[in-house]
């Protein structure tokens, strides 16, 4: 389908022709039928990419703040029910709430997030090659979208047809959730199993082997294995922290503490996971005290996690720089490595597929984002250039506590 000029897709059809391709969607025999027992979401879009019809599974999405009953009047009431006459004629990612679409000229299918959304490259018969599987939706939902999680992975199907010369289009969201957590948790498992079984076969070597310096090769090869087994323990931990997290599960424990001290907690964690790359903490530390009221293990864990972010882009060798200021009656936490960000991946940097090495999938930026500013009420942002390279920073105001209980 031709999307008009880049990130954009044609222009919108008035409501009453929308209203027309409802009736003619649902004057065709049995039709209805088999997109409703369809299991997956399913969206009927005009050629204009514009909403005609939808099954239930999709208004139950769409509007889940309502009551069922509600949806369901609506599923088989007329398009003159309000329910239908607020959907008909919007797009998707507006139906859906993406946060992606609230704002001035937030419009979906405009913004630069969106040449990256499966859902547009489905529709706009484009796919981007530096995405690892192109037809992904991945969608963050405005938090006033109702009790379920905020995050929601879809991949996309497309079935063009017509209907008395409309063309239209069937799109079917299917979750994959569940599919893409078993995937990681699958690869982060058997990666470090073997790892780890390579540490031991390596330090069973060593005693076969005892020479002059065998005491020495063995404390060494000891020394990788329990940092293999460190770094295992913790993949997986952050793999179960952000299932809980978008699944709206993650408790937060907020107490008093000291944003120096949770610095340099921080970057004793990172040390401790991965001694072999730099970190630098700030020359002189913060004159006073800096209160925040939040939990010190998560914001332990998304620093940390920052520090490995800036490192998994490193490819200059430099310490990476780790260090905390004063900032807009809060506090900055930041890490900069020298390395810059390439331009095709700044839009996708917060993404769930978003990759940093090509063989490993890197949830890191992903997770640090989800936690740090839903449960932790922080702001987190990426600025990268090729002459001050990238700098990772969250903000905390002095004294918040959590957005979430």
């Amino acid at each position: 389908m031709n999307c008009g000029h880049e990130g954009r897709f044609p222009a919108d059809v008035d409501k009453t022709t929308v209203r027309y391709h409802h009736l003619l969607i649902r004057s065709q025999p049995g039709l209805e039928i088999i997109i409703n027992a369809m299991p997956d979401i399913a969206i009927v879009l005009n050629h204009s990419n514009q909403i005609a019809y939808a099954n239930k599974a999709f208004l139950d999405l769409a509007f889940e703040e309502s009551a069922g009953s509600k949806q369901t009047a609506a599923y088989f009431g007329t398009d003159a029910d309000p329910l239908w006459d607020h959907l008909l004629g919007i797009r998707i990612g507006k139906a859906l709430k993406c946060v992606r679409t609230v704002g001035p000229n937030a419009e979906c299918g405009l913004t630069p997030f969106c040449r990256h959304c499966g859902i547009y490259q489905a529709l706009s018969g484009r796919t981007d090659p530096e995405e690892p599987d192109p037809l992904i939706c991945h969608m963050l939902r405005t938090p006033a979208s109702g009790p379920h999680t905020p995050v929601m992975l879809f991949r996309t199907t497309v079935t063009p047809f017509s209907i008395r010369g409309w063309n239209f289009q069937l799109v079917l969201l299917s979750d994959i959730h569940n599919e893409v957590n078993s995937r990681i948790l699958g690869h982060t498992l058997f990666h470090h199993m073997r790892d780890f079984i390579d540490g031991i076969q390596a330090v069973t070597d060593s005693i076969e082997n005892v020479g002059e310096h065998g005491h020495k090769q063995i404390e060494r090869r000891y020394r990788l294995l329990s940092q293999q087994a460190a770094q295992a323990s913790d993949e997986i931990a952050s793999q179960q922290n952000l299932i809980k997290a978008e699944r709206g599960e993650l408790t937060v424990h907020c107490v008093p503490t000291n944003a120096q001290d949770i610095l340099n907690n921080s970057i004793a964690s990172f040390r401790n996971l991965y001694p072999d790359c730099e970190v630098l903490g700030p020359a002189e530390a913060d004159s006073g005290e800096i209160p925040l009221d939040t939990d010190p293990q998560l914001l332990v864990w998304v620093l940390t996690h920052m520090i490995l972010s800036a490192a998994n882009l490193d490819d200059v060798g430099d310490p990476l720089a780790a260090g905390l200021r004063r900032h807009k009656n809060g506090v900055q936490f930041y890490v900069h490595t020298r390395t810059p960000l390439p331009p095709e991946k700044k839009n996708q940097l917060f993404q769930r597929t978003f990759t940093s090495k090509d063989t490993l999938i890197n949830l890191n930026t992903y997770s640090i984002k989800l936690i740090g500013e839903e449960y932790l009420g922080g702001m987190l942002t990426c600025t990268s250039s090729p002459a001050e390279g990238t700098v990772f920073a969250i903000h905390l105001p002095a004294g918040s506590g959590a957005s979430r209980p």
